[in-house]
């Protein structure tokens, strides 16, 4: 016996059977290519994330490294200008190089003896110059200037002038030219030294801040 289904009961089993297969087909099919996707999504955006961590880790890193060689270039200058050690020979021998340049005859440097403040010691160094009366002005200007703005910190902090002092006769055809009188000169300043720890109890004694050394 045959079961003969109504046109409207093998329409509904058709659809359902679609159904069914559109089903599976989700199911088995496009589901997993979705979850998938899915997947991909998070791994790129996961590694986007990474790449802008690196990026912005090498950002700090060059930062780092631009402030860290300003760092070394400012450590360096600054240990030209204190230095640790006294190196009164090199401090010698840069003064007379611009007293040369200029065209300042030194009778003498003297060194005196180191004072202690807070953290760095300060030494006086007495010049006595000659300048020849011509241009003189200008000459002692230069070599002011040139002295302050040496690598080497130095403070004038006392200036001195006796333009008819006498003063020992220079070996030079310049010195025998000139009409004008030589001009004596006498420049204190003093120079620095970088010593963590020194000075200390002496100034804790006094009960005052120590004084830093001029910038």
């Amino acid at each position: 016996m045959k079961l003969k289904l109504k046109p409207r009961d093998q329409i509904i089993i058709a659809v359902v059977v679609i159904l069914l297969i559109v089903i599976l087909f989700f199911l088995f099919g496009i589901r997993p290519k979705i979850a998938s996707i899915g997947n991909l999504k998070k791994q790129i955006t996961s590694e986007e994330d990474k790449k802008k961590t690196s990026q912005a880790n090498l950002s700090r890193l060059e930062a780092l490294k631009k402030e860290s060689i300003e760092v070394e270039a400012e450590i360096i200058k600054m240990g030209k200008k204190m230095p640790s050690e006294a190196e009164l020979p090199s401090l010698v021998i840069d003064i007379q190089e611009i007293a040369l340049e200029t065209g300042v005859n030194i009778r003498s440097i003297t060194p005196g003896q180191p004072e202690e403040v807070k953290d760095y010691k300060q030494i006086p160094v007495n010049l006595e110059i000659i300048i020849l009366g011509d241009n003189s002005h200008t000459i002692f200007i230069d070599f002011l200037s040139r002295l302050e703005n040496m690598p080497r910190k130095i403070l004038v902090d006392g200036i001195s002038v006796d333009p008819f002092k006498e003063t020992e006769q220079l070996e030079s055809q310049q010195q025998i030219e000139h009409d004008l009188p030589d001009i004596f000169i006498n420049v204190n300043t003093k120079t620095f030294v970088y010593a963590p720890g020194v000075g200390g109890e002496e100034q804790a004694e006094g009960g005052g801040a120590a004084p830093p050394p001029p910038e």
